[in-house]
């Protein structure tokens, strides 16, 4: 974001669980588990954290 248009700072911090998507062998649920998962691993880690899902 370009400049402060807000009259006050705030410090964000992200933290992003990632999954790859395989159609021959997954389903729509199991590519939700696996980057919830990752995003658990990634909050768990620490700030501004990203993890893969195996």
């Amino acid at each position: 974001m370009e400049g402060n248009p807000f009259s006050c700072a705030m410090p964000v911090t992200v933290s992003v669980g990632i999954a790859e998507f395989h159609a021959e062998t997954d389903s729509l649920d199991d590519l939700i588990r696996r980057a919830d998962d990752a995003l658990y691993r990634a909050k768990t880690g620490g700030r501004n954290r990203i993890d893969l899902a195996a």
